[in-house]
């Protein structure tokens, strides 16, 4: 039996999927907005995998959900650090 918030999830995700694949060259406007979208979709694939691994009791499944959900943190928080505003050490003694 899957939980209903791993299905509510899946479907979120999917109406995103889809909201940013009509908009994508929107979001590829945004700085490294590839490399955003490409942390979604990994996210995405973890969502997925986690439903497909209950629904089908596959336990392999769980070894794609964990590596998308490592692949879409890496790529957000890579993301992250090229387009947000850094201090510098010296900054943060003031």
């Amino acid at each position: 039996m899957v939980p209903e918030k791993e299905i509510i999830m899946l479907l979120v995700g999917m109406g995103t999927c889809l909201f940013l694949l009509f908009y994508r060259d929107a979001v590829n406007g945004i700085p490294y907005g590839r490399l955003l979208l490409t942390g979604f979709f990994l996210t995405f694939s973890g969502w997925f995998f986690t439903f497909a691994g209950n629904i089908l009791a596959f336990q392999f499944a769980r070894f794609f959900e964990f590596i998308g959900y490592t692949g879409g943190v890496i790529c957000v928080t890579i993301w992250c650090f090229r387009t947000l505003p850094h201090r510098s050490h010296e900054d943060h003694a003031h």
